[in-house]
């Protein structure tokens, strides 16, 4: 008895997890959907000049924001610190900042380096 009690309260829990879980999906669909009759209701596509009205579109245009802002954190190609050259002493690979700290703490010159 105490069996069929408890396989019955198990089915019933993963019943109620897999009815949350697409209760979720189903929100999430919706939310893409207004965000998509958004875009093509609105006379300049994607780029509106308004704040965008679905909760979809706002969370996509924050996210592209911080992305974008993140982007703009990272170096420039060719940036001198993260560039590793080929140390001929050893053969390690160095940055020019790590190169010139151990060889100028050796006396070398800017020029000879």
């Amino acid at each position: 008895d105490d069996q069929r009690r408890c396989g019955a309260e198990g089915k019933a829990a993963c019943q109620h997890f897999v009815a949350c879980q697409l209760q979720r999906q189903v929100a999430i669909l919706e939310s893409q959907e207004e965000g998509y009759r958004e875009v093509c209701d609105a006379p300049d596509g994607i780029f509106q000049a308004a704040w965008p009205r679905t909760e979809y579109r706002r969370s996509m245009l924050e996210h592209q924001m911080r992305e974008d802002e993140r982007k703009r954190q990272l170096p420039q190609p060719g940036d001198e610190t993260f560039i590793k050259r080929v140390d001929p002493a050893d053969g390690a690979a160095r940055t020019k900042p790590e190169l010139q700290q151990i060889y100028t703490a050796q006396g070398w010159s800017e020029q000879e380096l």
